[in-house]
This record gives C-alpha cells, structure tokens and sequence, in this order.
C-alpha cells in the first residue's frame, strides 16, 4: 500500500469516527432542546389569553406541541444519519477524483449538484401539500383526544352519533390531505428520478396489494419531507 493510500484510508476511518461521535453528540443535544422546546411553548400557551384557549381545542394544541418537538427530532435524525454520512463520502470521493483527473472530480460535483438542485424544487413544490396534510393530522388528533377525555359529557348528552359522524368527516378530510401529500411524492419522485437516470436506485422492486410499484425510498422522500 503506498503511503497516498493509507493516508487516504487513515482519513476516512477519521472522518467515520467523528460522524459516530456527532451522531452521540446530536442524539444528546436534540433530546435536550426537544425538552427545552416543549417547556419553552407550554410557557407561550400558559401567556395566552383564555379567549385562545376557548378558539382552539386543548387536545390539538397540545398534539402540536408535542408533534413540534417530535418533527425536530426526525430532522436531526435525518441531517445526522441520512445527510451527513453520504455528504462525508462524497467530499472524500472528491478529493480522490481530484487525485486522480481534476476533470472526474468536476463532472461528480455538476452531476450531484444538478440532481440535488432538482430534488430539492420537487420538494418545495410539495411543501403546502405537506403542510396541509400535517395541519389535518394535528387537529384530527386533538379533537380525537377530546372526545375521549369529555366521554362522560358526550354520553351525558347523548352524542356519540354526532361525535362519531364529526369525527369521520374529519378523518375523510385527514385522508384525502395524506393522500394528495403521498401521490405527490410517488408521481412527481418517480417522474423526477426518471428524468435522470435514477428510477432503478430510487425505488423498491417490491409491489403492493394492488400491484402497484415500490414507494420511493426513504433517502428520496427525506429531501421531499424537507
């Protein structure tokens, strides 16, 4: 082994030791402000006016707060082990290149830099799409956790038809804000993979029980979620 290569070799095994360590590091430091984050709006809610707290149901107020700490940590999650790994290797593929022929480590940088470029406008043509689907997830939760917690009242009264048919109208509007936010990332991933090349890498060969095709992989619908 020439002494290039090991130092090339010694590199990366520095650089995979640091992303475990970051990994440690963030996995400590995201639990921390999850805390913190939660604490800090349960302080905002306690300085709002009773005349918010009777606009907004307390079950879906409180399902945005938790959720709001629980999406951060999905995307430190995200950054941390989906993001970071593959950025490491290629700046470490780049510099080999470099090496190498100059003009390989140019053509691997314009090729990432032009499929990055188009996952990340596929993604931001699908934000208010996941936005809406998540503003229905959040209130279909709470008013499903108030129905439970004033059970006593709704069979006091004599409304478990009416809640249960709110509650179905509510679940319909949940699945067709999901639905809009899942095809848009099957139909418009697949069309953007297909564009350059990647529809073998992207998805999965599995079908479901309707025989579709594989769902985008979670490396793809990542970026998307973003």
């Amino acid at each position: 082994m020439s002494p290039r290569t090991a130092h090339l070799t010694a590199s990366d095994g520095v650089l995979s030791w640091q992303i475990l360590s970051g990994g440690w590091l963030g996995c400590k430091a995201t639990l921390a402000i999850g805390v913190q984050m939660r604490l800090g709006l349960f302080d905002f809610l306690n300085g709002q006016p009773m005349k918010y707290f009777a606009e907004n149901l307390a079950g879906s107020v409180g399902q945005r707060v938790t959720a709001t700490a629980g999406n951060f940590g999905a995307l430190t999650n995200i950054v941390i082990w989906r993001v970071a790994p593959p950025a490491v290797d290629f700046l470490g593929t780049v510099i080999v290149f470099t090496i190498v022929d100059w003009r390989m480590a140019v053509a691997l940088a314009s090729a990432v830099v032009v499929i990055m470029g188009g996952l990340l406008a596929f993604g931001e043509r699908g934000r208010h799409l996941h936005r809406t689907y998540a503003s229905y997830a959040n209130e279909v939760g709470g008013s499903l956790i108030d129905v439970i917690t004033n059970m006593w009242s709704v069979k006091a009264f004599s409304a478990r038809s009416r809640e249960h048919a709110r509650l179905a109208a509510s679940f319909r509007a949940e699945a067709d804000a999901q639905r809009d936010s899942w095809m848009y990332t099957e139909k418009r991933g697949s069309s953007t993979t297909s564009r350059f090349g990647l529809w073998p890498a992207a998805c999965s060969p599995g079908r479901s029980g309707n025989g579709a095709r594989g769902k985008l992989r979670p490396a793809t619908s990542s970026w998307s979620a973003l």
